[in-house]
């Protein structure tokens, strides 16, 4: 009934190995044109990419600031004299705060540089306008609720703007907006603020 072909599975092995070494041809000329593509654009990565070091120095320099900030208020509330947050006290934490910061060059320096207020650059108006910018917009609130004192710094922004190191052939520069506010609490017991 049936017939026994000699020699068959010897032809279906030559085609295997045929097909198997194709394929092994193809994988490493596919894996060539991969590091060859990966290599060229490799020159190509500093003008595709920016870097994110700005955006987390300028969050480094907030933090640094807000210390400031914090350790002012806290030395203030300690200082002066008088009946915790009564009119007197809040009058004077408030004008003795200002004259802190605008004394501080370093807190100067970081409210002033890219500041970003209601949506528009007003670095040059505020360094104009000086302690009198910090006074009516961007401290402009103190008072005392539930036995603490209540201090806000209202919301600010900076501007940065992240470039590719090399600029030659591409060049796509981000512009980077971050806004942000503050409020501090201070109570009487332990001067402390959060």
């Amino acid at each position: 009934m049936g017939r026994l072909v000699d020699g068959g599975d010897e032809k279906m092995n030559n085609r295997g190995q045929v097909f198997a070494g194709i394929l092994v041809l193809i994988t490493l000329f596919l894996c060539g044109v991969v590091v060859a593509l990966y290599w060229v654009e490799q020159g190509n990565v500093d003008n595709s990419l920016v870097s994110p070091r700005a955006v987390f120095e300028m969050r480094d320099e907030l933090e640094i600031f807000e210390i400031r900030e914090r350790a002012l208020a806290e030395s203030l509330a300690e200082e002066i004299e008088g009946e915790f947050g009564s009119d007197d006290f809040i009058l004077e934490f408030r004008e003795r705060f200002l004259d802190g910061v605008m004394g501080n060059e370093r807190m100067t320096e970081f409210i002033f540089d890219g500041l970003i207020f209601n949506d528009r650059d007003f670095e040059d108006d505020a360094r104009l306008l000086g302690r009198e910018f910090l006074d009516a917009n961007l401290y402009s609130d103190v008072s005392y609720i539930n036995d603490e004192l209540v201090f806000s710094r209202n919301k600010m922004g900076k501007r940065v703007f992240l470039e590719a190191v090399d600029k030659s052939e591409i060049n796509f520069p981000i512009g980077f907006v971050y806004e942000f506010a503050r409020d501090y609490f201070i109570s009487e017991n332990d001067g402390g603020v959060s």
